[in-house]
């Protein structure tokens, strides 16, 4: 906690070589800017590298980015997606960046990413994601109800092109509601894309309701991870999306 900024995460029980990170912005989205935090826990010093995917402003084109650095056995970079100095690595993105990352290293790493927006006290994390899934459930999704409005970024982490379906249910009855204008999803591997429920966004859900969410990838080798980020004007809170197959 700092200036008025409160951040959670969970800690890791283990590494991996290959970590992903759904949401990676350079002042996109209003002045959103993300850092990780990057912890070597293997046996060697770890060389690492990040390969960003996503779109710069308002094009719709996919560009990719990448930088390399080492970690030390034990050691930590802080890696600020938003910085214009090469301390302590280069950021390679340009301005209004938004998109995913993808990290690989020689030695498996724990990883955590937070997110903050220029001028505003609200900041949030998640925990980056191993692996993902063809299925995975989001219970709470909301479109300006109580102030809040939820956005979601979604990962393809898998091998194969895939098909990304999003279905809505009435957390009361379980019947499917709204029809969100950005599915069905083709997104390659690696490719991120961002759904957002408030006004004006392509998410789908009712304005003043709130649904559960199940995005369903069809392909070979498919695999999502999603984030979810919700935003009001005085909070700013994210979970990572629930595994429900392989």
């Amino acid at each position: 906690m700092a200036n008025g900024q409160f951040l959670t995460y969970v800690g890791t029980a283990s590494g991996a070589t290959t970590l992903y990170a759904p949401v990676a912005f350079n002042n996109a989205y209003g002045g959103y800017a993300t850092g990780m935090g990057i912890e070597n826990v293997g046996a060697s010093t770890a060389t690492v590298t990040i390969t960003y995917s996503g779109q710069v402003g308002s094009a719709t084109a996919t560009q990719t980015y990448t930088e390399t650095f080492t970690v030390p056995v034990g050691g930590y970079v802080g890696d600020y997606n938003g910085r214009t100095d090469a301390n302590p690595v280069v950021n390679p993105l340009p301005d209004q960046f938004h998109g995913s990352a993808t990290i690989t290293s020689t030695q498996p790493l724990v990883e955590i990413v937070n997110e903050i927006q220029t001028g505003q006290v609200p900041g949030t994390s998640y925990n980056t994601f191993a692996s993902g899934s063809r299925v995975v459930r989001l219970p709470l999704v909301e479109n300006a109800l109580n102030g809040f409005s939820t956005g979601m970024a979604v990962e393809n982490v898998g091998s194969g092109t895939a098909t990304v379906t999003i279905t809505y249910a009435d957390p009361s009855t379980g019947n499917q509601v709204g029809t969100s204008n950005a599915s069905p999803l083709t997104l390659a591997p690696g490719q991120f894309a961002g759904i957002y429920q408030g006004p004006g966004g392509d998410g789908g859900v009712p304005s003043g309701t709130r649904a559960t969410a199940t995005l369903t990838a069809s392909g070979t080798g498919v695999q999502l991870a999603v984030i979810v980020n919700q935003r009001s004007n005085s909070s700013f809170m994210s979970y990572i999306s629930q595994v429900v197959g392989p």
